[in-house]
């Protein structure tokens, strides 16, 4: 798949409850080529480089989408505990440190359970 470079102007920035952001990009029009292609990437993990002017040396890192969905492994589970804790967890913990603190002292007990 080609890279696509067009004009655009960042509209909207909004932060979300687990730290990451989400970004609403506006485009002037387009030709049909990178609509198709624009639309051909839903889904997809992938990078987005915004310049104010065009630079001819932009570097973009290497990404293996499979694996790679742009948060750390700790990021990931500290995330789910949180879904975690909204959807059951209110009940009995005030707040989500009190939750997560029980529920990794749980898994890292888990795992000390089974050394030796």
């Amino acid at each position: 798949m080609k890279a696509v470079q067009f004009p655009a102007q960042l509209a909207k920035i909004e932060t979300r409850v687990d730290g990451s952001i989400k970004l609403s990009i506006e485009t002037q029009e387009l030709n049909g080529e990178d609509m198709t292609a624009l639309f051909s990437y839903r889904q997809l993990v992938g990078y987005v480089t915004f310049t104010p002017n065009p630079e001819s040396n932009i570097e973009v890192p290497e990404i293996n989408a499979d694996t790679d969905m742009g948060k750390s492994p700790s990021e990931r589970l500290r995330a789910v505990l949180y879904v975690m804790w909204e959807q059951s967890g209110k009940k009995k913990y005030d707040t989500f440190t009190q939750f997560y603190t029980v529920k990794m002292e749980q898994v890292i007990n888990q795992i000390k359970d089974k050394l030796e």
